[in-house]
This record gives structure tokens, sequence and C-alpha cells, in this order.
């Protein structure tokens, strides 16, 4: 078949980039014309900057197999434009040369770090719509496979060559004579001792100090006169006294004097303040306790004997106590009552 100079340009567009591919059967050099206009994320064009580019040649379709890869780092011109040589830069997969364009289609994939490093981040793949000519070419267009001819006879087996003799085995050398032992070096003499140097001699220890005088003793002063014996006081006034017993369910509470209604169970009792109450608990495991807040802690302020259940519970009421106060039975919190405080 009679070879014909072609010459073949393809353009490409891939992500606002275009690739121009030129070849020529003439010298049919292995490699391809590729220009790319660069933009940022916001469209605006990269000029005159490195960028970095990854190339791949993919076979069979626009996510095929890619037969052969290639980085560069072209610089754009004023006009956001890279020009580079695809065939021509630092090999990552396969042999440009070697690509048979025959066996296509082919897509051509672009990957661009428009910062110069390898973090690719504008992406292009396009069709090869028209397979360069010249390189097809260099590859040859295979002709359709001839008839498989005739097997030939079979040719007469050749005779067998003698077997060589073997050679003979050479004599083992002589061992060389043992070199006689040098003589032992003689030691060397050892330094004599250095003289110790003379003690030097003891400071002269510094003179005491004389003792300081004595402060005079301060003035004791005069022992106060002793106060009078305040008068005793009168014993406390019982106002009332509560017998106090318990049934598990409430406090039954009775007593002599008018401080409660007529029902005593968990009644309502009217104190005053500044006056002494006692209460004669024989409710056991039922602890009786007075305190500030319902269901709260013991009242201690006035109180003697509290949370008692077999015993004298003594109260007297402060005068500054707060209108009410509660009673309450620390293991059964129903039963329970109120303490109402007057003047």
């Amino acid at each position: 078949m009679k070879k014909t100079i072609a010459k073949t340009r393809l353009v490409l567009i891939i992500a606002l980039s275009h690739l121009l591919i030129n070849t020529s059967f003439a010298q049919a050099p292995q490699k391809m014309t590729y220009q790319s206009v660069i933009r940022n994320s916001s469209t605006v064009l990269i000029t005159s900057t490195m960028v970095g580019m990854q190339i791949s040649i993919l076979q069979g379709s626009a996510n095929g197999t890619p037969v052969y890869v290639e980085t560069q780092t072209p610089t754009t011109n004023a006009n956001g434009l890279a020009s580079l040589e695809i065939g021509n830069g630092v090999i990552v997969l396969g042999n440009f040369s070697t690509i048979n364009w025959a066996t296509g289609p082919y897509f051509i994939k672009s990957e661009t770090d428009p910062t110069g490093g390898n973090n690719y981040t504008i992406t292009g793949t396009k069709e090869l719509l028209s397979v360069p000519y010249a390189l097809f070419a260099v590859n040859g267009n295979t002709g359709p496979q001839g008839p498989i001819g005739a097997t030939g006879a079979a040719g007469l087996n050749g005779t067998n060559g003698l077997n060589g003799t073997n050679g003979t085995n050479g004599t083992n050398g002589i061992n060389g004579v043992t070199g006689a032992t040098g003589p032992a070096g003689t030691n060397g003499i050892n330094g004599a001792t250095g003289a110790t140097g003379a003690a030097g001699t003891n400071g002269i220890n510094g003179v005491t100090g004389a003792t300081g005088a004595a402060g005079t003793n301060g003035i004791n002063g005069a022992t106060g006169a002793t106060g009078v014996t305040g008068a005793t006081g009168p014993a406390g006034i019982i106002a009332a006294s509560f017998n106090v017993t318990g049934n598990g369910s409430d406090y039954i509470i009775g007593n002599t004097a008018d401080y409660m209604g007529a029902d005593n169970s968990d009644p309502v009792l009217y104190l005053s303040r500044g006056l002494t109450y006692t209460f004669v608990v024989n409710a056991p495991n039922h602890p009786f306790r007075i305190c500030a807040t319902q269901f709260g802690p013991a009242l201690v302020t006035g109180v003697t004997n509290n949370d008692a259940s077999n015993g004298t519970i003594t109260f007297k009421v402060p005068m500054d106590a707060p209108a009410n106060l509660f009673y309450y039975c620390t293991i059964h919190s129903g039963m329970n009552g109120t303490l109402i405080i007057v003047q």
C-alpha cells in the first residue's frame, strides 16, 4: 500500500479549554500539541502562572481504561492559555509510541491544578472524533489473514553427537610454610609518683560577739473586781402537756387544756411564743419530730429529745418562731400535723 503524506488538525473543547492536535506523517513525531484555557472556580482566567496538569488517553469510553498517562507543568500566557505537547511529559503510565490508534475510540482526559501541584481540581474528558492519520499510519493497517498453508513433510532426525571426554582433575597446590612468631616487646617503665603537696594553714577563728542585755519585764495589769452574782430565775412553767400515741396512720394527741379542737387524730395544735410545752410520747416505732418545714429536718432551737418514740419532748417556743411549725413521724409520713404559733 502506497503511503500518503497527510496532515490532520483536531480541535476539542474541554471544560472551557481547547486541544489542538497537529501531526505529520512526513516526520511522524510521537507527540500531539495540546492547548487549554485555564480558569479558576470563579471562571476568572489564570494568566502567566505555572499550573500542574495530568493528561490521560482513555480507550473505549469516557470512563475507559487509560493506556497512557503523563504529567506536565506548563505556564499560561497573558490570555490564560496553557500549551504543551502530549508525549513529551513525565510518564506515569504506558508508552505513547505504542498506542494502537486503530483500536479506538479514544478519549483525552485533562486534569488541572491551578496552583502548579498535583491536587487536580479541574477535569474534562472529550472523545477524539478522528484519529491522527500520521500516528495511525505509523502503526500500519493490518491486512486480512491469509489461508493456512499445507503442513510440510517432517524432516529426518539428525544423528546424536558423541559425548566429549571428561578433563583430568588438576593436582592440589602445596601449602606455604608458616612464618616464625616474632619476639614479644618489652614492657615500658612506670613513671615516678609525684610528691605530696604541703597542707595549707588553718584560718583564724573570728571573735565571738558580746551577749546583749536582757530586756526588762513588763508591769502586770491590775486584777479586775468580781461582778455581783445575779439572782436565780424562776423555774420554767409548763403551759401544757400532750400525751402522744400512734397507730401507724395517725398520731393520737390528747391533753386537759384547750389547745386543740375536738378531733384528736393528727390535730392542729395552738402554741404561744415564749411558753414551754411537753409531749409525752408513747408510740413505739413512730419517732415524733417537731420541724420548721413540713417533713423537714428536726428543729433544734428550744427543743430537747426531738425524734423520741418513747419519752418526753420539751419544746419552748422561740419568740421569733414563724406562724406555722409542723410535726410528723419520721417513718410514716402520713402521721403529721400543724403547730400554729400565736402570741
